[in-house]
């Protein structure tokens, strides 16, 4: 179990190539890839507690994130270059019409002012949703996969989010999807996030956007959608950015990994500061939405939320 505090943003996608110039100078580093498939799990059999005057409920469930690195999607090399190295290699040279371009994937599909091979292509992946078809195969049991669950952030005003997160990490099973199926769950929602990543002190930093399957995200018959099909022997299908603005998210967050470890806590609280005002000018980080981040299946705060608008 980790105590996470976390603080977040977006930025427009023109802003995009200045944030990374920014955060490669201040964090002493080149980016890191950040390529993450994740399922959201439900209960199928959800506890439904009975409202009495009186009696306090004191079960609850919650759905489960599932998590694994989404390798090289079309196949780009995962190795990331800086920022000035690209500018640099795109003043030396133009790039012809049959080159690949890493940085309009790997680096967190950088905004080119001509289109690239690999942006006509787009990103694919992987669905656990979906069935694959005969002639492919999957890679979801030789993946290593991480289930996390996480309690809804403390209430109260604060300077950072604080969240209390639990997690497992499965390194070799027969059969994931029937694994997950014993543990009274089964898969709801899916999504792919495509970014970076960089380290300064103790604080995380990750800039990505969300993908989701062309078709809605939702779980779809195999071989039904434009851009489906074999690669590698794998079944993928083709993604869209789930944000149609196309902004691009930012997450900073550290990880304190005994819960009643006070100093470090507050050592990860006055990092997080430091860096929100070191930032101000280019990034407005603040603590998100904790009723957003409630991941309970019949919460009464998601639901009273809900009511009031």
């Amino acid at each position: 179990m980790v105590q996470q505090l976390s603080l977040v943003s977006s930025i427009p996608k023109s802003q995009y190539k200045v944030l990374m110039l920014c955060l490669e100078s201040y964090t002493g580093m080149n980016p890191h890839p950040l390529r993450q498939h994740t399922v959201i799990l439900k209960p199928k059999y959800p506890f439904t507690p009975e409202m009495a005057a009186g009696k306090v409920n004191q079960i609850e469930s919650y759905r489960i994130r599932m998590t694994r690195v989404w390798d090289n999607p079309n196949g780009f090399s995962s190795n990331l270059k800086s920022s000035s190295e690209q500018q640099q290699n795109q003043v030396k040279t133009e790039p012809s019409s049959d080159s690949t371009s890493t940085s309009a994937t790997t680096s967190g599909d950088t905004d080119n002012s001509k289109p690239s091979p690999s942006s006509k292509q787009g990103l694919k992946g992987e669905p656990i949703l979906d069935t694959f078809p005969p002639g492919t195969e999957s890679t979801r049991n030789s993946s290593i996969w991480t289930l996390q669950l996480s309690d809804i952030p403390a209430g109260g005003k604060r300077t950072v989010s604080i969240q209390n997160i639990y997690e497992t990490t499965i390194y070799e099973t027969d059969d994931i999807m029937g694994y997950v199926d014993e543990l009274g769950y089964t898969p709801d929602i899916e999504f792919w996030n495509n970014g970076v990543r960089f380290y300064y002190n103790d604080i995380v930093i990750e800039v990505f956007r969300l993908y989701v399957h062309s078709r809605g995200g939702h779980g779809q018959q195999a071989g039904g959608g434009v851009g489906n099909g074999n690669v590698n022997g794998v079944h993928q299908v083709s993604l869209r950015l789930l944000d149609g603005s196309e902004n691009y998210q930012v997450k900073c967050f550290v990880n304190v990994s005994k819960l009643n470890d006070l100093e470090n806590v507050a050592r990860g609280a006055k990092q997080l500061e430091n860096l929100k005002n070191d930032l101000s000018g280019l990034l407005n980080l603040d603590v998100p939405d904790r009723i957003s981040l409630d991941s309970r299946v019949n919460s009464r705060i998601v639901a009273g939320n809900i009511n009031k608008k």
